[in-house]
């Protein structure tokens, strides 16, 4: 909006300058006519060639204006680009506003999934270990078992 602001009041400040600038060449143009006109004779040459300046002077003020145009046109072209620009930022930071908050939606559910995991984690780290002692336990009856299996497979084949 502030490039938006410069770039019109340079536009505003060109035309005001152009106008000027025409309004002073007619001006001048005028009281120089005016002049000559109520001159005599050997004025009238000089008007003849004070008019041939002017005309000059008419043509270089056109040749300013046309410049002034397409600086007119060049600072209305980069108005509208800038405003396009602004719009689509607009766009932009609209679209971030909606999508932060999902993401931080997504993140805190991501978090509590993680904390349960964690805890699951913890809880089945806790049950391996438990198991682990309870087979190493079961590992050492097993030989006590075996011999008793011996045993008692004898005793029935003694029977």
């Amino acid at each position: 909006e502030a490039i938006q602001a410069k770039l019109e009041q340079q536009l505003k400040d060109e035309r005001e300058s152009y106008q000027t600038t025409v309004e002073r060449i007619k001006s001048e143009a005028a009281q120089r006519i005016e002049t000559q006109t109520n001159s005599k004779g050997a004025e009238l040459v000089v008007s003849k060639q004070e008019n041939m300046v002017l005309k000059e002077e008419c043509k270089a003020a056109s040749v300013e204006n046309e410049k002034l145009a397409k600086r007119v046109v060049d600072l209305e072209r980069k108005i509208n680009a800038s405003l396009s620009d602004a719009s689509d930022l607009r766009k932009s930071l609209l679209d971030a506003e909606t999508t932060i908050p999902k993401l931080e939606t997504e993140r805190h559910d991501l978090r509590e999934k993680m904390s349960k995991l964690q805890s699951d984690y913890s809880f089945y780290v806790s049950k391996n270990g438990a198991l682990s002692e309870e087979n190493e336990k079961l590992k050492l009856r097993v030989p006590s078992l075996e011999e008793r299996a011996s045993t008692a497979e004898n005793e029935s084949k003694a029977l």
